[in-house]
């Protein structure tokens, strides 16, 4: 067993793992404890990158953030409420921060559009609100960046789905096949978007039901073994039920610039004592790409969960559960050009 800087207990690297069917991996997922870190909208756990604990000022001294700014304040530009907030760092130093725009409540479905705001000065101020998506009265959310550097282009993905469409609906399979997958992209640092195109049959299985991307970034790997791979944090449940078991995570990843995208490493143990749900990743300096996931209600002490790929994202590192870990409440960010948050 080795130590990371960040306090992160893991097990040797074995190889990389891919089971028949569903790739059920019942032991994917190295338990987390329950002592979340929480961090500030715009730091979005730096801090959890760093290894920084909750007291430890000179940790956080060396992250350099500076003071924060808010791009969105619920009850503003005539929308109820903003959630689901990501945020995308270009190689210019422009920053691009999305959000879904509820109109009319704080609930995850009705009237949602995606919408962002830009910064030119590291954040301390930022342009007028535009909306990037909109939902047209339905749902349009969990907007998920990517900024891919060789094609110098910013990518959006998210998904859609009909305004009455609850979660509690989807999963029970009243309205099964609501979720969808959908990709935009920007040449121009955000300033505007080509339409929308469906990517649905790449990033979702035909036996999911609830599908989300996200929630924030995607990456785009450095690594010499799969440099240009873009690849982005997702989640499902499967038709087996409703219930919590029944979620899984899973990731999607595209190797033509987002042209078309694949679904790789899939967690659906189905056990009950860990369910992994939201999913952020970030691409580690030895190559594996980290994975750290909440756990939705399992019977496990943990809050969250996490897992490596060794292969760019096609499948999993096995290890063994119940292994110990430092955790976080909030999602992975990545610093540097051309890394989203």
């Amino acid at each position: 067993m080795t130590t990371s800087r960040s306090g992160l207990t893991c097990a040797p690297p074995e190889p990389a793992c891919e089971h028949p069917g569903r790739r059920d991996l019942a032991n994917v997922a190295t338990v987390a404890n329950a002592h979340g870190v929480r961090a500030s909208f715009l730091i979005l756990s730096l801090a959890l990158v760093l290894g920084c604990g909750p007291g430890d000022a000179a940790c956080r001294e060396e992250l350099d953030v500076g003071e924060a700014s808010v791009p969105f304040v619920s009850g503003s530009d005539g929308y109820h409420t903003f959630r689901i907030p990501a945020l995308a760092r270009l190689p210019s130093g422009r920053l691009v921060a999305f959000a879904e725009g509820r109109h009319d409540s704080v609930d995850d479905a009705g009237e949602i559009d995606i919408v962002q705001r830009i910064s030119d000065d590291d954040g301390a101020s930022w342009g007028p609100l535009q909306v990037t998506v909109a939902g047209g009265g339905d749902t349009a959310g969990n907007p998920a960046p990517v900024y891919d550097a060789d094609r110098d282009q910013l990518l959006l993905l998210f998904n859609r789905a009909p305004a009455e469409a609850w979660e509690g609906r989807i999963r029970s399979g009243e309205f099964a096949d609501a979720r969808t997958g959908w990709i935009t992209t920007s040449a121009d640092g955000g300033e505007t978007w080509s339409s929308p195109v469906e990517i649905t049959a790449g990033t979702k299985e035909p036996t999911w039901r609830w599908f989300v991307f996200g929630p924030g970034h995607g990456i785009q790997l450095r690594s010499p073994a799969h440099r240009g791979r873009l690849v982005v944090g997702a989640d499902h449940s499967t038709d087996d039920g409703p219930e919590d078991r029944w979620l899984g995570a899973h990731l999607v990843y595209s190797d033509d610039g987002g042209d078309t995208w694949q679904i790789g490493g899939v967690d659906q143990p189905g056990t009950g004592f860990i369910n992994p749900n939201e999913t952020t990743i970030a691409e580690l300096a030895d190559g594996r790409i980290l994975a750290n996931t909440r756990d939705q209600n399992g019977s496990s002490p943990a809050t969250r969960a996490i897992t490596h790929s060794v292969d760019g994202g096609r499948r999993w590192s096995c290890f063994p559960a119940g292994a110990p870990a430092r955790s976080s409440r909030s999602p992975l960010l990545l610093v540097g050009d051309g890394w989203s948050s």
